[in-house]
C-alpha cells in the first residue's frame, strides 16, 4: 500500500505545529482531562470517539467539554463560530485502489459555537475504568518480570528487564497501582527483546544518553 509522502509531510507539519502552541500555552495534550465521565472526545454529531492522533489532537483545545463539530456540522445545526475560533486539524485516511491518503479535515469544540442548544449528558465524577490496564497487563508480549517489594516507588530496571513494584497494599487504590505500573509497561515496551528503541538501549552504553525522548514516550503512552 502507497502512502502520499507529500500529503503526509504536509500533515505532520500543522499537526505539530498545532500541539506545539498548546504546550506553549501551557496546555499538555496528553494529561488533558475532560468533563464529566468521558475519557475521549468525540464529534458531537456523529458520536465518533476521536482515536491515537486524533485524541492527542483533541487535547490541544483550550476548552474542557470533549465534543467538537466541523463547519459543516455547525451550519446544519443552525448555529456559527464565535470570531476567532481556532480549529483543530484531525486525520482522516482515504483509500484510492492501492494508495493512501492523509487527508486533514478541521473541527471545532462546541464551546466555540454560538447558537445551538447542546444537549450534553449529564456532568458526572468520573469513574476509574480498569478494564484497559488490566488487558494491557495481561497480553503485552514478552512481558518483563514483575518484582513486588516492600519499595515504595516503582521503577524499570533495563539491565534486569524487570519492573519494580510496591505491594498493592501500600498504594492508594487500585487505579492509582495501575497509575505506577502503566508508565513502567510503556519504558519495558523499549527493550532490545521487543522494540529495541535506541533511547532505552542508549541507557546501558557508556557516554550516552537519551532520557528526555524515553521521558516523552512514557508520559504521552501514559
Amino acid at each position: 500500500m502507497e502512502i502520499k509522502k507529500a500529503e503526509l509531510s504536509k500533515g505532520k507539519d500543522q499537526i505539530l505545529s498545532c500541539i506545539v502552541r498548546s504546550l506553549e500555552a501551557g496546555r499538555i495534550p496528553w494529561w488533558k482531562n475532560w468533563k464529566g465521565t468521558v475519557q475521549y472526545a468525540s464529534n458531537y454529531s456523529s458520536k465518533y470517539k476521536f482515536q491515537g492522533i486524533n485524541n492527542l489532537i483533541a487535547g490541544c483545545s483550550a476548552f474542557d467539554t470533549p465534543y467538537f463539530l466541523t463547519q459543516k456540522q455547525i451550519e446544519n445545526l443552525g448555529g456559527k463560530l464565535k470570531k476567532d475560533a481556532e480549529a483543530l486539524p484531525m486525520v482522516f485516511w482515504q483509500k484510492k485502489e492501492r494508495t493512501l491518503n492523509m487527508k486533514l479535515y478541521r473541527v471545532y469544540n462546541v464551546e466555540e459555537v454560538l447558537g445551538i442548544k447542546f444537549d450534553f449528558e449529564k456532568i458526572a465524577k468520573r469513574k476509574a475504568d480498569l478494564t484497559a490496564a488490566e488487558q494491557i497487563l495481561a497480553h503485552m508480549p514478552k512481558r518483563p518480570s514483575i518484582d513486588i517489594s516492600l519499595r515504595d516507588t516503582a521503577c524499570y530496571n533495563v539491565l534486569l528487564d524487570t519492573i519494580y513494584m510496591p505491594s498493592i497494599g501500600r498504594i492508594k487504590s487500585v487505579e492509582n497501582y495501575y497509575q505506577l505500573l502503566i508508565p513502567r509497561l510503556i519504558q519495558a515496551s523499549g527493550h532490545a527483546s521487543r522494540l529495541g528503541r535506541e533511547g532505552l538501549i542508549a541507557k546501558i552504553r557508556m557516554g550516552k544518553n537519551n532520557f528526555s525522548a524515553e521521558d516523552l514516550i512514557t508520559d504521552i503512552g501514559a
